[in-house]
């Protein structure tokens, strides 16, 4: 049985911390972290790839936007304005690979 979860999104530590924390000590070695370390720019670029595109304008963006606020756990990756979808989606499966997810 594979057990596994993902979280996604906007997560500043201020606010959500705790909760991260806890979900990383109750994993502990099966914890992958990443972090889209990518310009504001390149952010509004792939937002207008994306079907949800008029939810939301580039100046509602950027009254949200919050730069590099990282976790700060030695397990986080990066990825950055190079890294295609396609890039990041291989990253993390091989990182999924090499854990005790796959031998469950």
């Amino acid at each position: 049985m594979i057990c596994w979860f993902y979280i996604e999104g906007f997560y500043e530590t201020d606010i959500y911390g705790q909760m991260l924390e806890r979900l990383r000590n109750l994993f502990g070695s099966q914890t992958l972290a990443y972090y889209y370390d990518l310009t504001f720019e390149e952010t509004v670029r792939r937002h207008q790839t994306r079907v949800k595109q008029e939810e939301f304008s580039p100046a509602d963006m950027k009254r949200w936007w919050k730069d590099r606020v990282f976790l700060g756990w030695e397990e986080e990756a990066f990825f950055t304005d190079e890294d295609s979808l396609e890039a990041a989606f291989d990253k993390i499966c091989s990182a999924l690979d090499r854990t005790d997810y796959n031998s469950k």
